[in-house]
C-alpha cells in the first residue's frame, strides 16, 4: 500500500511517515492490541513509505489504538519496524521514540499548560538538553508561526 492512503475500517487519524529520507519506511505485520486481555485491534498489516498515511474508520474502529501502538505507548503483538527500528526490542523502541512525535486527539497535558510549556515538555521528552530548550522551543513555535501565543500568562493574585 505504499504511496496511497491506508484505510482501516472505513475516518480520522493521520500518520506522517519520515519526512526526511533517513526516517524511511514503516512496516506493520499482524499488529494486535488488547485492553484487559480482550483484543481490540487484530491482524493489522501495512507498509508505508514517506508521506502522509490516513487511517480511516468509524469511532471505535481502532485507529487511535494502532497509533498508540506505533508510538510505543501501548503493548502489542506482531512486528513493527519504523525507520529500521524493531519496536519489539527496548533499544528499537528508544530509537523510534527519539524520531517520532505523537499528538493524540485529546492531549493529556495538565489543564493549564501554556503552548510554550507544552512544547517545552515535548522537548524534554525528546531529551533536548536543558540549556538548549528555550531556543528549541522558540524555534519550534516560530516554525509553525505561533510564537506570538507563547507569551507568559498574566499572574492572578
Amino acid at each position: 500500500m505504499a504511496g496511497r492512503p491506508l484505510r482501516i475500517l472505513g475516518l480520522t487519524a493521520l500518520l506522517v511517515v519520515g519526512a526526511q529520507p533517513a526516517l524511511g519506511v514503516l512496516e506493520v505485520q499482524n499488529l494486535t492490541a488488547r485492553y484487559g486481555g480482550r483484543p481490540v485491534v487484530q491482524g493489522v498489516s501495512f507498509k508505508a513509505d514517506r508521506g502522509v498515511v490516513v487511517l480511516a474508520g468509524p469511532n471505535g474502529a481502532g485507529k487511535s489504538t494502532v497509533l498508540r501502538g506505533l508510538a510505543t505507548l501501548l503493548p502489542f503483538e506482531g512486528a513493527v519496524s519504523m525507520a529500521g527500528c524493531d519496536l519489539a526490542s527496548a533499544r528499537g523502541k528508544r530509537s523510534a521514540r527519539a524520531r517520532l512525535g505523537f499528538l493524540p486527539q485529546e492531549a493529556a497535558f495538565p489543564g493549564d499548560f501554556t503552548v510554550a510549556e507544552a512544547v517545552t515538555y515535548a522537548a524534554w521528552l525528546q531529551r533536548v538538553p536543558a540549556r538548549r530548550r528555550p531556543e528549541a522551543v522558540r524555534d519550534a513555535l516560530d516554525a509553525v508561526e505561533v510564537l506570538y501565543v507563547a507569551a507568559p500568562r498574566p499572574r492572578r493574585d
